[in-house]
């Protein structure tokens, strides 16, 4: 199985199982044609420089990666 992380909706609270491709493509989504994207190597960055309404609450470690 992939990796997981449990992401939380600040304004509802709703907590979310979201992969890494999840996670990209929030980080990503409706960005310009001259955006680089961020990607495996640095989303953390990206995660934190541009998404505000969710928080990762923890990564899931019972789950391994293929």
């Amino acid at each position: 199985m992939n990796r997981t992380w449990l992401v939380k909706d600040i304004a509802s609270g709703e907590a979310l199982t979201w992969t890494l491709a999840d996670i990209l493509q929030e980080i990503n989504r409706d960005r310009s044609d001259d955006w680089t994207p961020y990607n495996a190597s640095d989303w953390k960055e990206g995660w934190n420089q541009w998404v505000d309404y969710y928080t990762i609450e923890r990564e899931n470690n019972d789950e391994k990666d293929n």
